[in-house]
């Protein structure tokens, strides 16, 4: 699997994913090619000509959200969700006790999942990704 920083570029063809260590909250994909549709998905799905992929026509470009989880720098920092005697319980009024672990979270200890971006076509257009955001 081929992995960029900043950008990649490449021919399409068969699917191929692109990964980054960077999370970038937005792709920007370019078909750079005469012809040839290219179908694009940043799910960590492959793409295909198919429902969940979307399809940049020559010269076309678009601007897609990262799909993967939402991740921030803080997650890796934070514990991760206590349970049992770690956590702390907070009586809530008249109602039921609620364990709420103290100064953690579901997402505690959650590493980056960085950027994917697989690219399809039934062509060979050539194509440029590019991480912002």
């Amino acid at each position: 699997m081929p992995t960029f920083t900043n950008s990649a570029s490449g021919t399409a063809g068969a699917a191929a994913s692109y990964t980054s260590t960077i999370r970038w909250a937005y792709l920007k994909v370019e078909n750079t090619g005469a012809a040839g549709v290219l179908w694009v998905r940043t799910d960590g799905s492959a793409a295909a000509a198919a429902d969940g992929s979307y399809s940049l026509n020559p010269g076309e470009s678009g601007v897609f959200a990262n799909a993967l989880p939402l991740w921030t720098q803080a997650a890796s920092v934070i514990p991760a969700a206590a349970s049992g005697a770690n956590a702390y319980v907070v009586a809530s009024g008249n109602g039921p006790a609620e364990v709420t672990p103290f100064g953690s979270s579901p997402y505690g200890q959650s590493s980056n999942p960085g950027t994917s971006v697989s690219v399809f076509s039934a062509g060979t257009p050539t194509f440029t990704i590019s991480g912002t955001g």
